[in-house]
This record gives C-alpha cells, structure tokens and sequence, in this order.
C-alpha cells in the first residue's frame, strides 16, 4: 500500500479498517511514525467520535484501538476516495 498522499488520520483511519482492532504498538510498526505523531491522530480521531481504545486490565497492559461505526463510515469512503485517486492501491 502506498501512504505518502494521505494525511495522518486519513491513513491511521484506512488501517484501522483494514485491521480491524490493534494495539498501538502493531499500530505504530504499521503506521511507520513516531509515537507522539501516532498519539496526536489517535487523539483527534477520538475526539470527532471515529476512534474507540480498550485497555487490557491484566499484564502486560496493552491499548487496543478500532473504529467506531462512524469511523468505519468515514474509512471506507476515504478508502474508496483514494484508491479511485490511485493514491491507494490494495
């Protein structure tokens, strides 16, 4: 897959998509970023209501991340958006 024209939650919201849910640290190898770029877009897509995160109580504590219903709307028209751009190929 190719990334570079994608902004940051565009890209982060097609890999959550494709992955279903992931915890942050497949997340971040994934996304190819450091972690606080990665925590900035996690943020924003939780803020506008596209990104839920589920904690593991038990050792080791883990974040999990998918999408919302909402988020999963978004992601899939993005999807398709970008590949008809062929900025996305599959």
């Amino acid at each position: 897959m190719r990334y570079e024209p994608l902004n940051g939650l565009s890209r982060l919201l097609i890999i959550l998509l494709r992955t279903g849910e992931i915890n942050v640290t497949s997340l971040q190898k994934e996304f190819g970023a450091s972690l606080n770029t990665l925590y900035r877009y996690i943020e924003l897509g939780r803020k506008l209501g596209l990104i839920i995160d589920r904690y593991e109580k038990e050792p080791p504590n883990r974040r999990f991340l998918s999408l919302t219903e909402k988020g999963r709307k978004v992601a899939k028209r993005l999807k398709e958006i970008y590949e008809i751009m062929g900025w996305l190929q599959t």
